[in-house]
C-alpha cells in the first residue's frame, strides 16, 4: 500500500495520469481495512491469556502500538519541524493530489498537537506537515478505541457493530464534514484530509469483521458466511469497486485456509497467498511504514533537484514519472533500511519486553488461582 501511495504521489507531482495510481487515497482506505483485520486477528489470537475485558490487556495493546508507531514518527516529525520552511518551498513547486501544507507560520500549538497525535481531530492542524501524518493520527484514534470496539462486538455482535460504524461513516462524510476540499463545507465544516475517526470508522470495522469471519469459519462456532458477506457489503457501501474487491480477496484468502472455497478457486488463492507470504512481500511489508511516512520528504527534495534539469522539465509526463520514481526509490531504499533496523525494530522489541508477563507475575496469578 505504501508503494502505491508513493507512486501515486510521484505521478501527481508530474501530472502523469494512470489508472489506480491517480487514486492513492484508496490505498489508505485499504490499509485501514487491513489494519482492522490484523488488530482483530491478533487480539483474538491472544484472547486466551489476555482477556478482552481486562484493563491490563488494554494497556498492553496501547503500549505495543505506541512503540510501534511513535519512534519513527517522532524522528520524521522533528525533521519536518526543523526543515519546515524548506519543505514548504519545495512542495510549492509541485501540483497534484497531495494536500498543501498550511501556508502560515507554524505555532507551538500545532507542534504540541502533533506530538500528542491529537492534530487529526482538528481541521486546521491535520495537514500542516510535509509528511503524510494525518493517517497516523487516524490510526492512533483507532488504537485508542479498539479495545472498546472489540468488547462491543462481543456484546452487541459484529454485524451490528459494523452497521453502526458504517452508518456513522456515511453520515459523517455525506452530511457533517466535507473532505479533501472538493466542495463547500457541510454542517460541521470540512477536513482537508479524512483524519477524524468518524470519517473512516467503517473501514476499520470492515477489516475486523473479515477477521472475525475467518475465526468463526475456523472454529465452526457461528455463521461465518453471514459475517463475511456483511463485511463485503459494508465495503461496497463505503467505497468503490477497488476497496470492495480487496475486502473480498481478504475474505476469500482467509476462508480458503479452512477449505471454504472450491478446489479451483482454492488453488488460485493459494498462489496469491504464496506471493503474500514470500520473502519479497515480507520485505516490502517490513519497509511499508517507513516508506509511507518518509516518501514525501524525499519526493519534495528529489523532485526539486530534477526540476532544475532541462531534459526533465521538457520530458513527457510518463518519462518524468519514471525518472522521479526511480530517483526517489534509490534514495528511499537506504533510508528506509536504516530506519527499519535502527528505529522500528528496536521500538517493536521494546514494546514486547515491556508487555511480556514476568515470571513473578505468572507465579502470582497461579497462586491466586490455586494452582
Amino acid at each position: 500500500m505504501s508503494v502505491w501511495v508513493f507512486l501515486g504521489h510521484s505521478a501527481s507531482t508530474v501530472m502523469f495520469k494512470f489508472p489506480v495510481l491517480d487514486s492513492p487515497a484508496k490505498a489508505v482506505d485499504i490499509f485501514m481495512v487491513v489494519s482492522g483485520f490484523l488488530m482483530m486477528f491478533h487480539y483474538r489470537l491472544r484472547a486466551g491469556r489476555d482477556p478482552w475485558d481486562s484493563p491490563a490487556t488494554w494497556r498492553k495493546f496501547w503500549v505495543r502500538r505506541l512503540l510501534r508507531i511513535a519512534p519513527l514518527y517522532y524522528i520524521l516529525l522533528v525533521i519536518s519541524i526543523l526543515g519546515y520552511g524548506y519543505f514548504r518551498d519545495e512542495q510549492a513547486t509541485f501540483t497534484g493530489g497531495m494536500a498543501s501544507m498550511h501556508p502560515a507560520a507554524r505555532a507551538l500549538e500545532d507542534d504540541v498537537l502533533h506530538f500528542t497525535f491529537l492534530f487529526g481531530l482538528f481541521p486546521n492542524h491535520c495537514a500542516t506537515m510535509p509528511i503524510p501524518d494525518w493517517s497516523i493520527s487516524l490510526e492512533m484514534q483507532f488504537y485508542a478505541i479498539f479495545p472498546f470496539l472489540a468488547l462491543a462486538t462481543k456484546r452487541i455482535g459484529l454485524i451490528s457493530s459494523g452497521a453502526i460504524a458504517g452508518l456513522v461513516t456515511v453520515v459523517s462524510v455525506n452530511l457533517l464534514w466535507e473532505v479533501y476540499g472538493l466542495g463547500p463545507p457541510k454542517l460541521l465544516g470540512s477536513f482537508p484530509q479524512p483524519s477524524l475517526i468518524l470519517l473512516k470508522a467503517g473501514f476499520f470495522l470492515c477489516g475486523m469483521m473479515a477477521a472475525e469471519a475467518m475465526e468463526l469459519k475456523r472454529t465452526n462456532t457461528g455463521n461465518a458466511a453471514r459475517v463475511a458477506l456483511a463485511s463485503f457489503l459494508l465495503a461496497a457501501v463505503l467505497s468503490g469497486k477497488l476497496v470492495t474487491a480487496i475486502v473480498g480477496l481478504i475474505v476469500l484468502l482467509s476462508f480458503s485456509q479452512s477449505g471454504f472455497a472450491s478446489p479451483r478457486l482454492d488453488r488460485t488463492l493459494r498462489v496469491v497467498r504464496g506471493f503474500l507470504c514470500s520473502k519479497a512481500s515480507r520485505f516490502l511489508a517490513s519497509r511499508s511504514y517507513s516508506v509511507y511516512l518518509a516518501h514525501t520528504l524525499v519526493l519534495f527534495s528529489t523532485g526539486m533537484q530534477l526540476n532544475r534539469l532541462r531534459w526533465f522539465e521538457q520530458a513527457p509526463p510518463i518519462l518524468r514519472f519514471a525518472a522521479l520514481s526511480a530517483a526517489c526509490a534509490a534514495v528511499l531504499a537506504p533510508i528506509t533500511w536504516v530506519l527499519h533496523h535502527a528505529v522500528e525494530s528496536p521500538g517493536i522489541a521494546l514494546g514486547k519486553r515491556l508487555t511480556e508477563r514476568r515470571p513473578s507475575d505468572v507465579l502470582r496469578v497461579s497462586a491466586s488461582a490455586g494452582l
